[in-house]
């Protein structure tokens, strides 16, 4: 124990413990400190309190020759926590809408004795769904509670759950579906007489992209088309959309262009990348961007000249990608079709009479 008189505990002069009486003695007359009438002086102490002491007040004695002791019961212990993050399952980039397990460890500076709970914001997570609690060694499941007003959920844990010992619980929950990225839900650790702890797990949310259902075109090789995809994604994108589509699809050289809204004059041209498309390394990519994912969904049109030499569909899908998105590998809905080219036409004989068989 340690008082002072100017607020910086490196200037502070150490108290003096009386084994006998239990009391900790600090003199503050050997440092020339003395009482005023009608001036205030201020004293700081510095310690720390026993861990046992959680919500009991602490009595600090304050007297003078030929004063009144004045007991002042005024310091209340309050404990504090000590939370680490353990695991995440199945995985620490889960998808939106799956549920994950995260395991997390919980110590107190002190002991509870009731109003033990975790609680985090109810908008971090999938609406209509119910977040759960597993206490160990137990592992019974405890339900979390949707507060009032609709803003919180709250786990409520049997008294005595926290200790100097840590507690490891899992808490089950389904991150809303419109995360993208990190999942900045603050889990929060309480009790009585306890400051509330805080963790945030170090979980990214990966968004989902899918692409509707489209009406077949049919279209002829070596002829520019327009290829219409309307997308929903479950979150919102922020950087990194693009759209690869493979050269061996196309015929490069008459360019590859995208737009809103299907014409071609008011499109934006896309680009050759030397980067491998990941599903097939050996395949070189134009890459489209400059527009952005979201759940009121995304309408993009692709103006391309399908290679001359392709029949039926195209070989290899278009790639579909954004930062902390789910790749997308999608065929478009395409039926290409050949041309005849006769080369040479003979008749025999050159000449015949009208009405004769040739």
């Amino acid at each position: 124990v340690f008082w002072g008189n100017d607020g910086n505990q490196a200037n502070a002069y150490p108290c003096t413990q009386n084994l006998t009486t239990g009391w900790t003695r600090c003199d503050l007359a050997a440092q020339g400190q003395l009482f005023y009438r009608n001036w205030a002086v201020k004293i700081w102490l510095y310690f720390v309190p026993r861990i046992t002491l959680v919500g009991q007040t602490i009595p600090v004695l304050m007297g003078a020759t030929y004063y009144q002791p004045s007991n002042d019961t005024r310091v209340t212990v309050i404990g504090a926590f000590n939370m680490s993050f353990v695991s995440a399952r199945p995985t620490l980039l889960p998808l939106a809408g799956d549920m994950v397990n995260l395991t997390i460890d919980i110590a107190g500076t002190g002991f509870s004795s009731w109003g033990e709970c975790i609680h985090f914001p109810a908008s971090f997570v999938l609406n209509g769904s119910t977040p759960t609690v597993m206490l160990a060694p137990s592992n019974s499941s405890i339900s979390c509670v949707l507060s009032s007003n609709g803003q919180t959920f709250n786990c409520s844990l049997p008294p005595g759950t926290w200790s100097p010992t840590s507690a490891r619980l899992m808490l089950s929950l389904v991150p809303t579906p419109i995360t993208v990225g990190w999942w900045q839900i603050p889990i929060a650790a309480s009790a009585v007489n306890f400051a509330d702890g805080v963790l945030t797990p170090p979980l990214h949310v990966v968004a989902s992209l899918r692409a509707l259902p489209q009406v077949l075109l049919v279209a002829d090789s070596g002829s520019r088309i327009a290829i219409r995809y309307d997308l929903a994604a479950s979150g919102w994108s922020s950087s990194g959309e693009v759209v690869q589509i493979p050269v061996v699809n196309v015929e490069p050289s008459q360019g590859v262009f995208w737009s809103y809204d299907g014409v071609l004059t008011h499109s934006y041209a896309c680009l050759w990348s030397a980067d491998a498309i990941p599903s097939s390394p050996s395949q070189l990519a134009l890459i489209c961007d400059g527009f952005h994912f979201s759940p009121q969904g995304t309408t993009l049109f692709f103006h391309l000249v399908p290679r001359t030499t392709l029949l039926g569909g195209f070989p290899s899908p278009f790639i579909f990608s954004a930062l902390n998105f789910r790749t997308l590998s999608h065929a478009p809905n395409v039926t290409l079709l050949g041309l005849w080219q006769p080369q040479r036409v003979d008749v025999q004989p050159s000449s015949a009479p009208h009405g004769t068989i040739v």
